[in-house]
């Protein structure tokens, strides 16, 4: 019942209301943590602020540095390396970057939700002028209901071949499966030879199924929409999305992207250690372009 309500609500009420009643406890614990700034002088944004994530100002910085360390062993980033960042929020994870990325090296960070990116430009391309955040006015009935270019349509504003890495947190695991064909294409189109691009999902393996069935998995993404598409929210499918990994590798092959290795994620409820236990929540997949 509690359920069916919140659904309804949720369809019923304007956004800017629900986002107020969402972010307004956090105006409250605001004060009671310290102001955090980064080793490269850029500030960790306001709690009330922060919509892709966990609410910590701690872990919003370990988090950048964690990606840091995963982006040098797998996305092998170089001092000058060209990095796009698809879905880059409130810059969880670029905090870090702007110390390792210097000289003719370059960072677009790219979003849906314009807060996010008003605010990264405020905080992070003042003081880093080779960080630029762009907003892209795409459809997502969860986070921008008013946009009318569809993620299957779009395509990015780069050039062939202009990037050593492009990166995805979060991203695909709020879009229907004709949206991440595409955006895996223009990811390779966009990549240099040989360039790489790491992107998370939730990936319905067996096992994944079975937790899921089981309900150990932290996530109940129980609904299958067709044969290799599953969502948490029959309503809102963009609520929470996964693919099965037979699926997913179909579609890299098709968009000349060779998998390397993916990093099952620790939401199926297991107690495996992780190299990246901030960020390998969900699945990891390392790819390469060919």
């Amino acid at each position: 019942m509690l359920k069916h309500l919140k659904l309804l609500v949720r369809r019923l009420a304007p956004a800017p209301f629900l986002a107020f009643l969402r972010f307004l406890p956090y105006f409250a614990l605001e004060p009671l943590q310290a102001k955090v700034t980064s080793p490269t002088g850029i500030i960790v944004p306001p709690l009330w602020k922060m919509f892709d994530g966990p609410r910590d100002k701690q872990m919003f910085l370990r988090n950048s540095e964690e990606v840091l360390r995963l982006y040098r062993a797998y996305g092998r980033i170089q001092a000058d390396s060209h990095v796009l960042d698809i879905g880059s929020g409130l810059g969880r994870k670029t905090l870090s970057l702007p110390g390792y990325l210097a000289g003719t090296g370059k960072y677009i960070g790219v979003d849906i939700v314009r807060e996010g990116v008003d605010w990264c430009n405020a905080n992070i391309s003042t003081k880093h002028p080779n960080f630029i955040f762009l907003h892209l006015n795409v459809y997502n009935a969860r986070y921008n209901r008013r946009a009318t270019v569809r993620a299957a349509d779009y395509q990015f504003p780069f050039s062939d071949r202009s990037f050593d890495l492009i990166v995805a947190w979060s991203v695909f695991t709020h879009m229907f499966p004709e949206d991440v064909k595409n955006y895996l294409r223009e990811a390779g189109r966009m990549l240099k030879p040989n360039g790489r691009c790491i992107f998370s999902f939730y990936i319905m393996t067996d096992d994944a199924i079975a937790a899921v069935k089981s309900g150990t998995a932290k996530e109940k993404i129980e609904h299958e929409i067709g044969e290799s598409f599953f969502t948490d929210n029959k309503n809102v499918p963009e609520d929470l999305t996964a693919f099965k990994e037979s699926w997913i590798r179909s579609v890299y092959s098709s968009a000349n992207l060779t998998i390397e290795e993916i990093l099952h994620g620790s939401w199926i409820g297991d107690s495996a250690p992780r190299a990246f236990p901030m960020t390998n929540y969900q699945d990891i997949v390392i790819a390469r372009r060919t």
